[in-house]
């Protein structure tokens, strides 16, 4: 039993010893590594935010649709029944009046 105690507490007592007199450990000095947790944060808001901008921008029909993608405006419609002759002078001006 005795001789399984240098070998269990001898790495740390070493470590302790050699950290005293100023020579770096195998963990080096902890707080020199500290900004990594920032930085890993920041860069992984850069990552999903480029996501998201990728995921909007490149997605089908758009950022922005509409409810009838496939019906054209009223006044199309409108110039269209006037070709057609469904209407007739009157109703034709006075509907497009009334459009916006």
């Amino acid at each position: 039993m005795e001789s399984a105690w240098p070998a269990r507490f001898g790495l740390s007592v070493c470590a302790g010893l050699a950290t005293a007199r100023g020579v770096s450990t195998m963990m080096g000095d902890a707080m020199g590594w500290m900004w990594i947790w920032p930085a890993m944060i920041v860069f992984g808001l850069l990552v999903l935010g480029f996501l998201a901008l990728v995921v909007t921008q490149y997605r089908p029909g758009g950022a922005v649709t509409t409810p009838h993608p496939d019906r054209p405006p009223a006044r199309t419609i409108l110039d269209e029944r006037y070709a057609r002759g469904e209407i007739d002078d009157e109703e034709y001006r006075r509907r497009k009046g009334e459009l916006p």
